[in-house]
């Protein structure tokens, strides 16, 4: 009984000079090495101070030398914890010496680890009168509400007209202005805090105020242009709830009447980015009436509607915007209006087939035009820069630049990007696939092709030649091999119609007429074809072409092709102007 007790005696006592060894080794000799390095740090920086009397502070003053300094200039070897010999924060350590009276007193802050000296090192706590960011209509007069107070944790209250305010607010111009505080407690320990005032616009009043009769833009119009995801618009004006309509500056595809309400909202809306979704308006009712001849020009209120994420401009939407017979809305291409003429008939905007200068023409709902959609945007939402017009477009912040660095893979659809010197349109981005189509034709394709089909196995085919031909005039090691479905119709080619598909695995083809950002003034081959006919083509005012044996089929085209999304973006803003430059 005793022999157990003596070694249960024993073994607290080895627990308890086993755990007094691991708090010495692991607290206690830490702390020793790290009051050592400290009072290394605060030598060094006497030695620093003696050597550079001139740095010295001034009556009442303090100077401070950092330890990167010290380090650097050697005044000390080496700063490092004990425990795991790593290196102790020299960026947030260093000396400070205050004159007070005549006399030098010398403060040293090291940061090591776990540990950290016991001195002031926090500059005061400064509180503001509202909040840190603070939005300001323009126009609307603009009081910085100042200072509430300012604590330091050793000099406690301080005087808020002590604070040095620095920036200016002009709330005439839109934009983001910094307003700066800033103040030092007696060991000069600084701390500076900003306020942000934002200067923004009510979009829909800026509408109201430049549409004073019935809120729509009129004539040739310079001070409606409005950058949205990442892309040009013209503001039409307010409906009655003053949500803002928007269109397009340029043709996106080219689709039939039918269904091109299935294609805006199918393919168009979901390649919008998410971040510019939240500011529209969902499940819209769009117009469609059927308007007959004799009340064209005169037609202004919608009656019939059809409900949709996009749209497309109604012959009211252009009446409305005229001015002396002109009017901003209307092109140079021929463009779909959401107005039916008769049950087979659809009303288009402009038309030159003919050589007249008519504001509408009417033409069988199964033909393809260009599509120019049209988005509605929230009331309430705000201008955060820019004047409404083309140079200085109107932004509400909905759409960022892909940074420098990032693959492909995160384009955005509508985006322009730039390799060898060559300028691609991005089409779509989905699952990693990024598919792109050439800005400019490429003499790719032989008078003599045959066009029956698109078959890229076939020789002396159109496909065939654009397959093999384009690496003979842009380089291909951006892009891969891809499967590529090709869409085949009985007669006549329409988005939703019925049709079958062939696949193949290749590197180029041409686009197909329903891919977005296909739509172009340039003769160029599409890859969709009637058996009927043969392959469409666009026309240079912008139209489809399907004329089996035509003498103006092209030989020059645009073609696409998915990149490889290991390239990565270097530079630019995805603009026509400053388009991505890629790297391999």
């Amino acid at each position: 009984m005793k022999k157990n007790n003596v070694k249960g005696q024993i073994i607290k006592i080895l627990v308890i000079a086993f755990a007094i060894l691991l708090v010495y080794v692991l607290f206690i000799f830490p702390l020793i090495k790290f009051n050592e390095s400290e009072d290394k740090l605060l030598e060094a920086g006497k030695r620093y101070f003696e050597v550079n009397k001139n740095l010295l502070p001034n009556e009442g003053s303090v100077s401070t030398v950092g330890a990167v300094k010290l380090l650097d200039q050697k005044y000390i070897d080496d700063l490092r914890t004990s425990y795991n010999n790593s290196t102790c924060d020299s960026r947030n350590s260093f000396v400070k010496v205050k004159r007070k009276e005549g006399k030098y007193t010398y403060y040293a802050y090291l940061k090591c680890g776990i540990f950290s000296s016991n001195i002031d090192h926090d500059g005061p706590v400064i509180t503001l009168n509202g909040k840190d960011t603070i939005y300001v209509e323009r126009g609307d007069s603009f009081k910085d509400p100042g200072i509430k107070s300012v604590v330091d944790n050793q000099d406690g209250t301080i005087k808020t007209d002590l604070v040095d305010v620095r920036g200016e607010v002009d709330s005439n111009i839109i934009g983001t202005y910094k307003i700066t505080y800033s103040v030092s407690d007696s060991l000069l320990n600084k701390t500076v805090v900003t306020r942000n005032v934002i200067v923004r616009q009510d979009l829909a009043k800026t509408v109201e105020k430049e549409t004073p009769n019935d809120n729509f833009y009129k004539g040739n119009s310079s001070i409606n242009y409005i950058k949205f995801n990442g892309q040009l618009f013209r503001i039409v004006g307010l409906d009655k709830d003053k949500n803002i309509k928007i269109v397009n500056t340029e043709d996106i595809s080219n689709v039939d009447y039918d269904s091109v309400y299935n294609w805006l909202n199918e393919v168009y809306y979901p390649s919008i980015n998410e971040n510019s979704k939240k500011y529209l308006v969902t499940n819209y009712e769009f117009c469609n009436d059927t308007v007959s001849a004799k009340k064209l020009n005169s037609y202004k209120a919608c009656n019939s509607k059809i409900k949709g994420n996009a749209g497309l401009l109604g012959i009211n939407d252009y009446n409305n915007s005229l001015k002396e017979g002109e009017s901003y809305l209307y092109t140079d291409t021929i463009n779909l209006t959401s107005n039916k003429a008769t049950s087979k008939e659809v009303w288009t905007s402009r038309n030159f087939f003919f050589g007249q200068d008519s504001k509408y023409y009417k033409y069988n709902s199964n033909y393809m035009f260009n599509v120019r959609p049209v988005l509605i945007i929230k009331n309430g939402t705000k201008i955060k820069c820019g004047s409404g017009t083309l140079n200085n477009p109107y932004s509400i912040g909905d759409f960022n630049k892909v940074k420098a660095g990032s693959s492909v893979s995160n384009l955005r659809s509508g985006e322009y990007i730039t390799y060898n010197n060559v300028i691609y349109r991005v089409s779509s981005v989905k699952d990693n696939d990024v598919k792109v189509i050439s800005y400019y034709n490429y003499p790719i394709v032989s008078e003599d092709s045959t066009s029956t089909i698109y078959n890229p196995n076939k020789k002396n085919n159109v496909a065939y030649q654009i397959e093999n031909n384009v690496s003979s005039v842009v380089s291909s090691k951006i892009f891969i091999k891809h499967k590529t479905l090709i869409n085949i119709y009985d007669k006549v080619s329409t988005y939703s119609g019925k049709h079958s598909t062939k696949t193949f695995n290749i590197k180029f083809s041409a686009p197909s007429m329903y891919d977005l950002y296909s739509a172009t003034n340039l003769f160029t081959w599409y890859s969709d074809y009637s058996k009927k006919t043969g392959i469409y083509y666009g026309s240079n005012n912008g139209t489809i072409i399907n004329e089996k044996g035509s003498s103006t089929m092209p030989i020059s085209t645009r073609f696409s092709g998915y990149l490889n999304t290991d390239i990565a973006i270097v530079s630019g803003d995805g603009t026509l102007d400053n388009p991505y430059k890629i790297s391999n």
